[in-house]
Parts: C-alpha cells; structure tokens; sequence
C-alpha cells in the first residue's frame, strides 16, 4: 500500500487498508528520506523541517498507525553523515541523528521490540548518493561506496544478529576528525611490521620487507638458487595478521589455502609483501599475501580462517596407528640432499616408524633452538615451530621418492591443543593421486599423545622427476611400488623389499609377507610354483636374490623375480635366452640406452615371471616401452611385466627388479 509518511491520515488509511489476515503489523522498515544537499550558510529553518519531517515526523506517524505493544523489530534507515558530518549536509545529518534518537526512545518505551538505525554510508549504483551524483567525488576523498550485493547480504547478517541500538555499515572511510573507527593497536608481530589500513574487528593491511639479513631462514630454504618464502612461514604471516585484526587469543583454523605462485625473495635484496586479512563473518577472515614483484595485485597466498572450528583427535586415529614400528625397528633414511632442498632449521625429519608409498608416520624434531627472525624484528609466533611444521609435511617426498613434490592446496588445517612438546610424530595417508597431484591428510602428535595439528586434503604438485642413481632401500620399494601399480594398470598390488645377508631366506619371506599384510602360514603354493591365499582373489609371489627378497600380491595374476645384472657374452646370452629373446634384448637396449647384459637380464627376469604366473617360460613377449629409459613394460597376451635396473647403495651390483600383473586373456 502506498502512503506519503508526512501525511499522518494516509499511513493511517494504508496501515487499515492492508490486508492482515487477522493479525496486526509485527515489524517496520524505515528507509524514507530527501536530501536537497545546501551550504549551511544558505539553510532556513524550512529547510531543515523538509529534510527532517520524512525521516522524523514519518516514523512517528507509523508508529501511531499501528499497535506499538505488537511490534518485536524496527529497522531505521540512517546515514553515517549523522556521525560524520559532511559538506553541504548539516540539515541532512541532523535528521539522520534525530531519527537514530527517536528509534533508540523507542525501544526504552517497548524493551521487547528490538530496534535498530543502520547508518549506511553511500551505496554505488543505487540509493541517494548515486542520484546526487556525489559516488565519484567521495571515492577521491576515500569513501568507498557499499555495492548492492554487499549491501543486501550485510542488512541480511544485521538482521539475523541480535544487534540493537545504532549500527555503522560503510566501506572504507578515510581518517576523520569527527568520526574516529580505528583506535586500535596493532600488536608487535614479525608480520604485520608497516600498517596500511587497520579497522579492529573489520580489516587490516600491512607491509613487511623480507630478506636473508632480517629472515635468515630464507638461507635455509632455497632452491635451484632461489630463495623461496617457505609456505609455513606464509601461514605464521596470515596467523598474525588474522589473530590482530580479530583480536582472538586462540590459534585459528585455516581453510581453503591456496599457493597460487612461489613468493621468491631475491639475492641480497628484500621483497615487500602485503598481508591483507578481512572480517566477512564475526567469525570469519579472509586473508592474502601479494608482493612488490607483481605490483600488489595477484593472491600469491589465499586463505580464509576461523576461531570457532572443532578441534579434537582424529577419527581415524587407531587406523592410523597400527603398523607402527617400535623405536628400535624405526626406517632411518636420510631424505634430504637426494629428495629434499631444504637445509639448517627445516631438517627435522628424524626417522619413520612406518614407510609406504602411500603412507608413513615420521618422527620429527622440535627441540632446537633457532633464531627465526633477526635480532631487531618480533619473535613472537602464533603457530608451532615452523621447521617441524615444514618437516611434518614434506616427510611424505618419501612415498613418492621420484618426483619433487611442492604444495599447492589444503583444504582445512586444524590447530590442536597439546603443548607441541618434541619430538612429534606426523602420521599421512594418501587419499587420492592423478599421476600429477598427490593429496594427504597429516596428522601431528606431540610427545604427549596430544594433537598439535591437523592438515586435511593437503594437495601436492610433482614439479618435475627425482633422478636417482641409486637407492636407498626404503625409498626404493615406494618407487617400484607407484611405478609398477602404473606400469601394469593395477592399483591394489603391493610390494615389500626386505634385506640382510644375516637373515635367512625364509625369515626374509615372513617378513616381507607380513609387510603385505599377509601370513606365510596362509600362502598355499601350487605344484607349479604358483603362490596363493585359498578363499581369495589375492595371489602372492616372492623372489630372492644375493641378501635381497622381493614379494607382490594383487588380485589376479601376479608374479615377481630379483636377478641381478652379470656380464656374460653374446654368444652366452644367445645360448640362455634362444635367438628370439636375444634378438628381443638387442632391441631393449638400443631403446633404454644401456648394456646388453642389463637388457638381457630384463628378458631372463620376465620370463620367470611368466612361467611364475603360469603362462609358461616360452610365452611370447613384446616389447611395450616407457617414458623412462630405466623402467622397460613388456605384454604378454593380458599380462604387463615392468622392469627396473639400479643399484642398491653407491657401491651396490645392478640389480633386476622385475613384477608380473594382468589378466588370464592368452592373446599373442
């Protein structure tokens, strides 16, 4: 119904008018006003009982049309001008403040009407600002106007709140004499060093110069000669930046963190970040982190946080504890210099207690002490040790030995509540993997049992291939393991490699089959050779060769052989393996580059695993080939057989690494 709010008879005549269906009006919205903007100078008295009378008169003639006991919301359209002042806008601010006043008299009158004046500041595209034309003029003076989108969804946030009283909703505002916002102080934190903006509660932006004099881990961080911001330390950055704008004490849990680009710091110079960091719920931050290098304008680092999220331990949390070894069977490897660039403060991986190539539980270091940030600049962190909290994550190069490994994504990372007392352990379980993206969640214990952190739908990107001359048992079995699953088309099969010239074969055996979680108790083996678990689809296979034991299951057939790679002649090799197969090893090695004797022992080694499998020592071969000189495929009717030639240690023989899986199809 449409009624002139000055005229009290025709608020009256629509409020009676309106359809009610029995009931009587429960809320009102007050949004009425003129604005005729004028030089106080040149105001009469009429010009202020003009611009007051909509906004004044009209809410008092509401109100007397309806029963003010029913009412429970009153919503009053304010302007910050009230507060603010604003040229040629003194009648204008008066009636807004009146308006706020007489809103306020009403809830003191009728406590169980909750009421509210939102002082807006000037929206774009839309409202009394942009029918003045005044948009472009107060953007110059710093007044960001309020889009319409912003606009609704914060009228729908104030609505939803149990706010009452007066309510400032604008954008950015410059530093006024009359209207104070900031008042805050930004704490000492390493991160938030130069101020830019800074609203308590609603944003803060702030620049910090980063080099290798006030940063010295940035020393300890490099690769390919480049010194790269270590992405922990970009998450300590948006902590700080987050814990001053909000004012929280506790440690925040992120979400959504991206590493869209590499924040490179250049040699003896320093690099400006901007750390950026925005309320969009009460408790909600956005956050960012842009550079000089690309003119402040592109997210290097994006997340959002909260304060409010659940903590606790994870779920899975027995799951991931079983296979542990004890501390005496504990995996020493060493994974850094081969595998990992990072040096000093960010070498904290210790040992594992267990490694596959799709999960491991590492110990990691958090004892030391280590001068972070120079001695003039903030030592102050918001999150634990960032070396432990690096190691913790990067421990999992280890299950994807052959390809450099840097985070992209994460999904969600949860702060605990232990002490973070070393050492740690960090348990990761892979929960997917493309070929080209590798995803884990990791969970981080301290020496109390407690939880310390959580990183869930951690994302990785191989950024290039790991060469390896040799191996490192350990290492090795992850690589054959996620090289042979490819291979070979078939993502349940298993490998174990186990070693030890003073262990005998069959204590090798049980060891490696329980590494397959398998007991050798229940591996029947056929009068062929063949190996399997009655009652199941699993078939098993094991190979021993010198002080080395190698065993596979999978569904299906499935079959594995060792040999290692000795010299022998042409003519002995052409009496070994017939004139078929040692023509077949000729063509081997022209396309993997190598020996004949290596290329030989891939043909001896496949055979054996054909006749292993069942399809006969005789069965025809062809040669598949590969994108990696060191990996040769061959088929065999259904059946792909990946070998791999290396050594084992730098003065280790060559070894044959060969491993059957496939179909029962006996196509040729």
């Amino acid at each position: 119904a449409r009624a002139d709010v000055t005229d009290a008879a025709s608020v009256a005549r629509a409020v009676t008018d309106a359809p009610a269906d029995g009931g009587k009006v429960a809320g009102i919205l007050h949004g009425a006003g003129i604005n005729r903007p004028a030089s106080i100078r040149n105001l009469e008295a009429d010009d202020f009982h003009e611009i007051c009378t909509p906004k004044v008169d009209g809410l008092r003639n509401i109100l007397a049309a309806v029963d003010p006991d029913a009412l429970r919301l009153v919503v009053s359209f304010g302007s910050v001008i009230a507060r603010s002042g604003l040229q040629g806008e003194a009648h204008y601010g008066l009636a807004n403040e009146w308006l706020a006043k007489e809103t306020s008299d009403l809830e003191r009158s009728h406590p169980r009407c909750r009421c509210l004046t939102l002082e807006w500041s000037v929206w774009s595209g839309t409202g009394m600002g942009d029918r003045l034309g005044r948009v472009d003029a107060l953007a110059r003076q710093g007044i960001e106007a309020i889009s319409p989108d912003m606009g609704v969804d914060v009228l729908c946030d104030v609505l939803y709140s149990k706010a009452r009283g007066n309510v400032l909703l604008t954008g950015r505002l410059p530093e006024l004499p009359t209207l104070p916002l900031r008042g805050g102080v930004v704490p000492l934190l390493r991160f938030i060093e130069t101020p830019r903006v800074f609203y308590p509660g609603i944003e803060l932006v702030a620049d910090v110069d980063v080099s290798r004099g006030t940063d010295p881990y940035l020393a300890d961080h490099e690769l390919d000669g480049l010194s790269l911001f270590p992405g922990v330390m970009a998450l300590e950055a948006l902590a700080q930046a987050a814990v001053a704008v909000t004012g929280s004490t506790s440690p925040p849990t992120f979400e959504n963190v991206a590493f869209h680009r590499s924040l490179v710091v250049p040699a003896d110079e320093k690099l400006t970040l901007r750390i950026l960091a925005l309320v969009t719920r009460p408790d909600r931050v956005r956050l960012a982190i842009r550079c000089d290098n690309t003119g402040f304008s592109v997210d290097h680092v994006s997340a959002e946080c909260r304060f409010d999220a659940w903590r606790g331990t994870p779920a899975d949390l027995e799951s991931l504890q079983a296979g542990i070894r004890s501390p005496e069977e504990a995996i020493r490897v060493d994974i850094y210099d081969s595998l990992l660039f990072h040096a000093g403060r960010f070498r904290r991986v210790g040992k594992y207690f267990s490694l596959e190539s799709r999960s491991c539980c590492a110990e990691i270091d958090v004892d030391r002490e280590c001068s972070w940030f120079s001695a003039l600049r903030p030592g102050t962190l918001q999150l634990h040790d960032p070396g432990a909290r690096d190691a913790a994550i990067h421990a999992v190069q280890a299950c994807v030995p052959d390809s450099r490994l840097l985070p992209t994504r994460v999904e969600r990372i949860v702060q605990g509540g232990s002490s973070a007392s070393g050492p740690w352990r960090a348990f990761a379980r892979e929960t997917a993997s493309d070929g080209t993206s590798y995803v884990y969640d990791i969970h981080v214990f301290g020496s109390d049992g407690e939880l310390c952190e959580s990183w869930y739908g951690l994302r990785f990107r191989d950024v290039g291939p790991i060469a390896a001359d040799c191996w490192a048992l350990p290492l090795l079995r992850n690589h054959l393991e996620r090289q042979v699953r490819k291979r070979v088309c078939n993502d349940r099969l298993r490998l174990a490699v186990r070693n030890g010239a003073d262990i005998s074969k069959s204590a090798r055996r049980s060891d490696a089959l329980a590494a397959l979680q398998t007991e050798s108790a229940l591996v029947f083996r056929r009068p062929d050779g063949k190996r399997t678990v009655p009652a199941s689809e699993t078939e098993v296979s094991v190979s021993h060769a010198t002080d080395l034991t190698l065993a596979v299951s999978a569904p299906g057939p499935v079959a594995c052989d060792l040999e290692p790679v000795r010299e022998r002649s042409a003519v002995e090799w052409s009496d070994l393996l017939g004139t078929e197969y040692a023509g077949l090893a000729h063509t081997v090695a022209s396309h993997s580059g190598e020996g004949r004797d290596a290329a030989a022992t891939r043909i001896w080694a496949s055979r054996e695993c054909l006749k292993k499998s069942g399809a006969g020592f005789d069965a025809p071969l062809t040669l598949v080939g590969g994108d990696d000189s060191r990996w040769v495929t061959f088929r065999s009717g259904g059946r792909e057989i990946a070998t791999f030639v290396t050594c084992l240690g730098p003065a280790g023989a060559e070894m044959t690494f060969a491993v059957l899986a496939g179909g029962d199809d006996a196509r040729v």
